[in-house]
């Protein structure tokens, strides 16, 4: 484990080299969802900039998500700068200023939680430290810098970017993140959740990780039997950043159902394959 984060010292220096990313102001094709229609993203016409990155897991469905999703030029590949994060260094599929190749971030092997046993407050993936070392490379690699927002969105997510620009931009330049959940108020911590199919940090917010802060997280905080989502909140909270609830962020049968044809969602969970993937994609940008 103390190999894992020594090795993203190592990881940052190298992450321009390992990844195509797109510059603001550019055009890209496919990005409405139909092969060659192209979106002009410039930016004296984009009042907020979207970091966006994904945690992907290779040679499964999340890989063959993040693919096609990069094939669409959809869900991160839509936002004006991205990331996939990988324990492996994948090749992705060509972008638009090269081949994209995901960031490598050597992780250890995670397990199920069993929640309520020693601590546990998850029956997902204690993956809790598989995000802290893709937290601490992104950190890391100035790659936010410029960016008005930071979104992390799971592989398995339907997401579109330029729907959550009105849900944010009442916060910018403020230390907000968005819990997303009604579900369970009373359970630590106490009010909204943020739940991990989609979370959205401002800049602002990220930025309190620097200088000690996230390091402040990890070794004050009884993390290690919890999920990424909790433990991320948990450390907002603990460095001061306001959740602002936004209930209309997620479409998820596990918190908020949603049918995908609600337009007034940013994000839809979960679809484990491109077929269905696309499906909802379709059905949300049909009205």
């Amino acid at each position: 484990v103390l190999g894992a984060f020594v090795a993203i010292a190592l990881v940052a220096a190298a992450v321009m080299a390992t990844v195509a990313v797109r510059p603001r102001g550019t055009t890209i094709a496919g990005a409405g969802g139909e092969e060659g229609q192209e979106v002009v993203l410039a930016d004296e016409k984009k009042v907020i900039s979207l970091f966006c990155f994904s945690v992907m897991q290779p040679g499964g469905y999340e890989q063959e998500l993040i693919e096609f999703q990069l094939k669409k030029r959809a869900s991160i590949f839509a936002c004006d700068d991205f990331a996939v994060i990988c324990s492996k260094k994948v090749n992705l599929g060509p972008g638009d200023y090269g081949d994209v190749h995901t960031w490598y971030n050597p992780t250890p092997k995670v397990q199920i939680g069993q929640l309520g046993a020693n601590g546990v407050t998850t029956n997902s993936f204690l993956n809790t430290q598989i995000f802290i070392i893709a937290w601490k490379t992104l950190l890391k690699s100035n790659q936010m810098e410029g960016h008005d927002f930071i979104v992390k969105a799971d592989p398995d997510a339907v997401f579109f970017p330029d729907r959550l620009v009105g849900h944010v931009q009442q916060y910018k330049g403020q230390k907000v993140y968005l819990p997303n959940c009604n579900l369970f108020l009373d359970a630590p911590p106490a009010g909204p959740k943020l739940y991990g199919a989609l979370e959205v940090f401002s800049k602002q917010a990220i930025d309190l990780l620097l200088n000690g802060g996230f390091d402040r997280c990890t070794n004050q905080l009884n993390w290690h039997g919890w999920g990424e989502d909790y433990f991320m909140q948990s450390c907002m909270m603990m460095l001061g950043a306001q959740g602002m609830a936004d209930y209309n962020l997620v479409g998820d049968h596990r918190c908020i159902p949603a049918n995908c044809d609600d337009y007034r969602r940013v994000a839809f969970h979960d679809f484990k394959d491109p077929k269905a993937w696309d499906a909802c994609f379709k059905t949300a940008i049909s009205r």
